[in-house]
């Protein structure tokens, strides 16, 4: 684990509220050169915002009617957007450490990390793994992460390759004063070039929200779903015991997207930071998520057990420098194996040799023209003795659900969509097209044989504490 310095948990600093204007010493930092023709040659202040469980489909700027999200639906106006970007699994544990690697699950064997059990254990992402951050650091990147998720801490091996690794349990506005903090704390005309990474937990479950983001999407915030504080209420629903009314579902649905208003609140400041002295214009700017989020439409409220598109669809907005390929919505589908690559190509060339990545530069949709084909993409959780993968190829969706058994074969249901007709993933296809099963599962058992050649070994798992088992519950995450 290469991370020089690491901040455990613990309330936010006071006193770091910092003013736009404070913030116009960053356009040195972007390093913008005295001669012009050496832009092409700097390598660009690269900032990764990822909102946890954020769902595409209640953003504006990909079709949704509430008002959540003026200043991501401003910033994706400037942008390139992918319009069908999905995450490798439905929850943080494993998806994270796939963005930061770009390798599958099984290659990092990060699978598990939750409060079950008397005592629960986490998987920890191997030293062996060469992160995003690790890259762009030997590529000289002053490196800084500001995350809260609990399954971030630094023990578990997300802060390989991170100067500064900050975990604070604060809310996205606090969380981007401490980001804007630390990037005047680098600035200058002889600063390296910075990647920031920012983590916010405000979308997920029990949805952290704000009068102000209430009002906005149309309520009031004691009037938006009052149970959704009991953060027992997800598992009673999950296990049967509580069933939702219509009303109580529309008004858990609304208080997300206040939820969501307040992280766009909250990323508005961000970007003014940003913006200050023109430098963002320099900058590359991605914003993404970990993976969606669930509302019943198979039978569960939140995250991490099954593999239908809403628990896989995530935003994807990539803001170039000088807005290069703004305005411009990409259909093919990409996944979040995607993010590392492109972040390291626009970083620009490395001295020494490229880690082995899954994914592709989604700039080969930007400036290489490439089809939009549509690429098998699959996605994969594990969580004790039951297992999915789904993989999608051609419009068609296949996932295979095995539950293995102590003392018999292990019991499997495999479940097939066309996703072209029914995007809800509604009518399982799988008794009717045999033949489209058949060749789906070959590419998943072909996928499974190719990449255990490229496997890394499986890191240590370690014992879960008391304190962050009980705030891991209170998350909903006891699997």
């Amino acid at each position: 684990m290469r991370g020089s310095d690491v901040l455990g948990v613990g309330p936010a600093r006071r006193g770091l509220t910092l003013s736009v204007s404070a913030l116009t010493l960053l356009v040195f930092s972007c390093g913008r050169p005295e001669n012009p023709g050496a832009a092409a040659s700097r390598r660009p202040p690269i900032v990764l915002v990822l909102v946890d469980a954020l769902r595409p489909d209640h953003l504006g700027c990909y079709g949704y009617r509430r008002p959540t999200s003026p200043v991501l639906d401003s910033l994706a106006a400037s942008a390139a957007l992918f319009a069908n970007a999905v995450a490798v699994s439905s929850w943080t544990k494993p998806s994270i450490p796939s963005l930061f690697t770009s390798l599958y699950p099984s290659q990092h064997s990060v699978f598990e990390g939750s409060a079950h059990g008397d005592t629960p254990e986490s998987d920890v992402l191997p030293d062996e793994a060469v992160t995003l951050a690790e890259t762009l650091k030997e590529r000289g990147y002053a490196t800084a992460a500001f995350v809260n998720n609990l399954h971030l801490r630094p023990r578990f091996g997300l802060a390989q390759g991170f100067d500064r690794y900050e975990e604070l349990s604060e809310p996205a506005p606090v969380m981007v004063q401490h980001l804007l903090a630390w990037l005047h704390g680098v600035s200058g005309p002889e600063a390296r070039p910075f990647f920031a990474y920012i983590h916010v937990l405000d979308a997920h479950w029990p949805y952290t929200v704000s009068a102000a983001a209430a009002q906005a999407v149309g309520g009031d915030r004691q009037q938006i779903a009052p149970n959704a504080v009991d953060r027992s209420l997800r598992d009673a629903v999950n296990q049967g015991l509580v069933k939702l009314s219509p009303e109580a579902l529309e008004g858990l649905i609304a208080r997300y997207d206040a939820a969501i208003r307040s992280v766009d609140d909250a990323l508005g400041e961000l970007l003014a930071g940003l913006t200050a002295g023109s430098a963002l214009d320099e900058m590359v700017v991605l914003v993404t998520a970990d993976h969606g989020e669930e509302f019943l439409e198979h039978g569960l409220l939140g995250h991490g057990d099954a593999l239908y598109e809403e628990s896989l669809h995530v935003p994807l907005i990539l803001r170039l420098p000088h807005r290069e390929a703004a305005g411009r919505r990409i259909a093919a589908r990409v996944t979040s194996l995607d993010v590392m690559p492109t972040l390291l190509e626009l970083a620009g060339p490395s001295a020494g040799s490229a880690p082995s990545l899954e994914g592709k530069s989604l700039m080969r949709y930007l400036r290489r023209d490439a089809p939009p084909t549509d690429s098998a993409t699959i996605a994969e959780v594990r969580h004790k003795s039951t297992s999915r993968q789904a993989i999608s190829k051609d419009g068609w969706k296949l996932i295979r659900t095995v539950h293995r058994r102590p003392d018999a074969p292990p019991e499997i249901k495999l479940e097939l969509y066309a996703l072209a007709d029914d995007a809800g993933e509604r009518s399982d296809r799988a008794p009717v097209e045999p033949g489209t099963v058949r060749a789906l599962l070959a590419g998943l058992e072909a996928w499974e044989r190719d990449v255990a050649t490229r496997s890394l070994r499986r890191g240590d798992r370690v014992r879960v504490d008391d304190e962050t088992a009980a705030k891991l519950r209170a998350l909903g995450y006891a699997h």
